[in-house]
C-alpha cells in the first residue's frame, strides 16, 4: 500500500525542521531560525506527483525497512529521522540516527529532502518574521536602553501568536533579552553577558494610540505586523554591546493557525557612554 506521505526530521541547534511530502504537495514546519533566517512558521506548496514518486523510489533503493535500528542514544543527541506514514496504519515506518551515524544508503533521500525543503521555504503560509534594533546607537549610563521590535506575518494566511502584552508572558518566558559585550565569543568572561526575562512593564506598543492586544493570543492578518518597544535598565559598564531577543510562542489547543517555536532576533550593537 502506498504511504500517505513521507517525511524527514532535520535537527538544528534552534529546533527541528520537519519536511513532509505528499502526492500533490509538500510542507515544512520550522520551529527555530533556519538557514540564517529570522523566521519561523509553516510553509506549503503544490508539487508535481513525480517528486513524491522519486522520494519513494529512493527510499525503496535504500531499503528503509531493512536498515538497522539505531541503538539507544544519550539524551539531547541530535537525531535525524526519515519515515513513511499511512493513513490507516500505526505506527509509521521510520528510522532515526545520530547525525554521524546516518547510513550511506539514506544520503540520496536526505539530499532530495534538502532540495525540496529549500524550494518549499519560498512559500510561507503562516510564518512570522522578526526584526529589532536599538532605538539609538548610544546610551548614557543613566539611560534605560530600549529596542524596537517588529513581528510580521510574511505568510498568506492569518496566524495566532502568544501575546507579549498578556500577563501569562512572564511565566511562559515569552520574551528573553540577552546583552553581551561586543567581543569574540571565546573572549567573553563571566559577567560579560546579561540575561533578562522580560516582564510586562518592560514592553509597550510603538504606537501610543494603538489599543494593547488583550487575551493570551493575538491574531496577525497576512502582511500585518506588531511593533513594540522593550525598555529595561541594564546597569551596564561603558563599552560596546550586542543584543538579541528570543520570542517564544506555543500552539494553543491544537489550533493549526497558531505557531509554536522560538524566534531569535539579532538586535545589533550599541554603545554605553559614561558621559
Amino acid at each position: 500500500m502506498e504511504p500517505s506521505y513521507v517525511y524527514w526530521i532535520n535537527p538544528t541547534p534552534q529546533g527541528p525542521v520537519v519536511t513532509a511530502l505528499f502526492p500533490d504537495k509538500g510542507s515544512v514546519d520550522v520551529s527555530g531560525n533556519h538557514d540564517g533566517r529570522q523566521e519561523i512558521g509553516y510553509y506549503e506548496h503544490v508539487l508535481p506527483r513525480k517528486v513524491f514518486d522519486h522520494v519513494l523510489a529512493l527510499l525503496d533503493q535504500a531499503g528503509l525497512e531493512n536498515l538497522p535500528v539505531s541503538p539507544t542514544l544519550p539524551p539531547d543527541t541530535p537525531v535525524t529521522s526519515v519515515g513513511k506514514s499511512w493513513a490507516q496504519r500505526q505506527p509509521p515506518m521510520v528510522r532515526g540516527y545520530a547525525l554521524w551515524q546516518v547510513p550511506k544508503a539514506l544520503q540520496p533521500t536526505m539530499d532530495e529532502f534538502r532540495l525540496q525543503t529549500t524550494e518549499l521555504l519560498k512559500h510561507p503560509v503562516r510564518a512570522i518574521q522578526g526584526e529589532g534594533v536599538p532605538v539609538k546607537s548610544q546610551f548614557l549610563l543613566e539611560d534605560t536602553p530600549a529596542f524596537t521590535i517588529t513581528l510580521k506575518n510574511v505568510g498568506t494566511e492569518p496566524l495566532k501568536l502568544d501575546n507579549p502584552f498578556h500577563k501569562r508572558m512572564e511565566e511562559a518566558l515569552t520574551l528573553h533579552l540577552r546583552v553581551r559585550k561586543d567581543k569574540p565569543p571565546d573572549q567573553l568572561r563571566e559577567g560579560d553577558t546579561v540575561w533578562i526575562e522580560c516582564k510586562l512593564d518592560h514592553v509597550r506598543l510603538a504606537d501610543p494610540k494603538a489599543v494593547t492586544p488583550a487575551g493570551r493570543q493575538l491574531t496577525l492578518a497576512a502582511g500585518a505586523e506588531l511593533r513594540f518597544f522593550i525598555r529595561k535598565k541594564l546597569m551596564l559598564a561603558p563599552g560596546r554591546y550586542i543584543a538579541e531577543l528570543d520570542y517564544r510562542t506555543s500552539r494553543f489547543k491544537d489550533d493549526v493557525s497558531s505557531l509554536s517555536g522560538r524566534l531569535n532576533m539579532r538586535l545589533g550593537s550599541f554603545e554605553v557612554l559614561d558621559k
